[in-house]
């Protein structure tokens, strides 16, 4: 069982959720302009994409409507941190460089947080969404992860969350904006059960079936038990596919 994996989700998202990738990040980072004054992450959570921002933007504001998920982990102090749902937020019109929804388009009223994102659009700015898949594991850890995906887990996964693609057809569906790059960015990364089992602890629809069992803690250690009995020990090779969608307003 590993030591953290029946955290709190704002702490287990800290501890096991990995940045994300730089491949990604090299495809927003082509569609930027030369300015760099103002970024917006909507969705921040515990500031996964933010820090990555702070690189590359004088100014980062994040926004995000969970306490608990935004104090887990401190921002750098540069960071402009608002806690307030991402449909409320505002900013001056033409004022944002670059609007980000890491992993979290599929929360919000898609149509009202995209509309808003285009009038804080400045000329040349850019809104890029993105939401990682379901990794592709190995073997017989593979196998018990989808029985339990179809058996348990499926029924709490939001229908934004099946198949492929639904973030590239909510930006594409806005009247306002003009998908300018979409594609599916797979990156394969060397983990171990410790880190699996942690990494799905921060998991949505897993969650969400853990409570309803009325004992959260219980059932995650008893299927991390599980999957030891089948991968004790095992390296694993993990392919990780992301959805992008970036678009310019019309």
């Amino acid at each position: 069982m590993p030591a953290h994996a029946v955290d709190p989700v704002p702490r287990a998202y800290v501890r096991w959720r990995t940045p994300y990738p730089a491949a990604l990040w090299a495809r927003v980072d082509a569609w930027r302009s030369g300015r760099a004054e103002l970024a917006v992450d909507l969705g921040a959570g515990t500031g996964l994409a933010t820090r990555d921002l702070c690189a590359r933007f004088a100014q980062v504001v994040a926004v995000d409507g969970d306490p608990a998920m935004v104090e887990e982990q401190p921002l750098p102090s540069s960071v402009e941190v608002r806690v307030q749902r991402a449909e409320e937020a505002h900013f001056v019109r033409e004022s944002v460089d670059l609007v980000v929804f890491a992993n979290a388009l599929h929360w919000m009223d898609a149509d009202a947080v995209l509309g808003n994102a285009r009038g804080w659009l400045a000329p040349d700015g850019v809104v890029a969404a993105w939401r990682p898949l379901v990794p592709e594991l190995q073997g017989r850890v593979q196998e018990v992860v989808q029985e339990e995906l179809r058996t348990r887990w499926d029924r709490f996964r939001h229908p934004r969350l099946r198949g492929r693609d639904w973030t590239r057809r909510a930006v594409e569906a806005h009247e306002a904006l003009e998908v300018v790059d979409e594609r599916e960015i797979t990156v394969e990364v060397d983990t171990d059960l410790d880190r699996l089992c942690g990494f799905l602890s921060t998991v949505s629809f897993v969650n969400a079936y853990a409570r309803s069992t009325g004992d959260r803690e219980g059932y995650l250690t008893a299927f991390w038990e599980r999957l030891r009995a089948v991968g004790e020990g095992t390296s694993m090779r993990v392919a990780v596919t992301y959805e992008l969608a970036i678009a310019r307003g019309r």
